[in-house]
């Protein structure tokens, strides 16, 4: 027994050194272990700067992580403390961050004929990340594929099933993805301009593990101008925020449900006054804990919106530049593009806290 201890304090004082010397990475803590912070944000700093931010629930910044160029969103591990945010389309990097720490982990880089979408998710079990892209050659739309549990491997890549793939989550029954192809072709030489306007169709797909392709869902096509980008996700029913690419005067609907046990998708119908307000466009798009309650943000409209799915009504509220949406306690939080925190609860809209930065298009909610 004496010689047992021994060896395993021996073994222990080796581990111990190997880490400090860096010949091992050093473990990756749990969300339980880190506890204080609650989301992730790309934002610009007063000296023009881009960088990424952790926030906890009091709306304190934890850490501000200088980054060469602009992010979009953020994915988070289900069970290590650690998040993966995506440069703004058309980017060529995500970065992995430690959240307890702050730090980078490592960087991913795309061969240069893909740029990431700005949109990624994990599986359920936190084994792999998938990340949107375009390829670049063909305007096809990508799903890559990377082991987390092999230092973030690029492992494969599958048709996302339409062009421009854009936010991208997980299923968990089945153990899925979905895909918001939202129709629009791009190419770097040409930056953000798009291309096929005149022949664009957006789709939902959702995908299997293997790259197979079970389901496709299409808008009507009157409403094929409707680029499907955005997604929220709870207890296996999805929501879709749409960015409306016809004639301005015109306010179709924004939002639709997609059930994904009995394969519907329904449009969110709104009278004509609340979707106009809406101005065409959702930036991000939120279910609440509960699932009782959608949000959504119009940055060019300057509003915030509220579905309720049980008195099918809409409420609205300003907030100037309005970009992320997170679910938070019995609402959401809300990030703008002039450095303030709203929450939204029954009680209305209330600012919680400024800061002289600018947020970014999305706030991620790391639990």
């Amino acid at each position: 027994m004496r010689s047992m201890e021994i060896r395993s304090a021996t073994r222990r004082n080796l581990i111990r050194n190997i880490l400090a010397l860096g010949l091992l990475p050093m473990p990756t803590l749990s969300w339980s272990d880190v506890g204080d912070i609650k989301f992730v944000t790309g934002v610009r700093n007063l000296n023009n700067s881009y960088a990424i931010v952790g926030i906890n629930n009091t709306y304190e910044i934890l850490f501000n992580i200088e980054v060469q160029s602009r992010v979009h969103s953020a994915a988070y591990h289900p069970i290590f403390a650690e998040a993966v945010v995506f440069s703004r389309r058309p980017g060529n990097f995500a970065l992995v961050i430690d959240c307890n720490t702050g730090n980078i982990k490592k960087r991913l880089t795309l061969s240069d004929n893909n740029h990431f979408y700005g949109h990624g998710c994990f599986s359920a079990d936190g084994s792999f990340l998938y990340t949107s892209e375009n390829e670049i050659s063909s305007g096809h739309g990508r799903v890559g594929i990377w082991n987390s549990n092999n230092n973030y491997k690029r492992v494969d890549q599958y048709s996302s099933g339409g062009i421009g793939p854009h936010e991208i989550v997980t299923l968990n029954e089945p153990d899925s993805l979905v895909i918001a192809n939202g129709g629009i072709r791009t190419h770097p030489n040409t930056s953000r301009k798009k291309l096929n306007l005149d022949t664009m169709s957006s789709n939902i797909s959702i995908m299997e593990k293997t790259g197979k392709i079970t389901q496709t869902f299409s808008l009507q096509d009157k409403y094929r101008l409707n680029s499907i980008r955005h997604l929220t996700v709870c207890n296996n029913t999805v929501a879709c925020g749409f960015q409306w690419q016809g004639d301005h005067f015109e306010a179709p609907p924004l939002m639709a449900i997609l059930f994904t046990k009995n394969g519907k998708l329904r449009l969110i119908n709104q009278n004509e006054g609340t979707r106009r307000r809406m101005g065409g466009y959702i930036g991000s798009i939120s279910f609440s804990k509960d699932g009782n309650k959608l949000c959504c943000t119009s940055p060019s409209s300057n509003i915030v919106s509220v579905y309720d799915f049980e008195n099918g009504g809409t409420e609205q509220f300003n907030c100037l530049d309005a970009s992320g949406v997170a679910p938070f306690e019995n609402g959401f939080l809300v990030s703008s593009g002039i450095g303030k925190l709203y929450s939204i609860d029954d009680e209305g809209i209330n600012l919680v806290k400024s800061h002289h930065i600018s947020f970014d298009n999305h706030l991620i909610s790391l639990v």
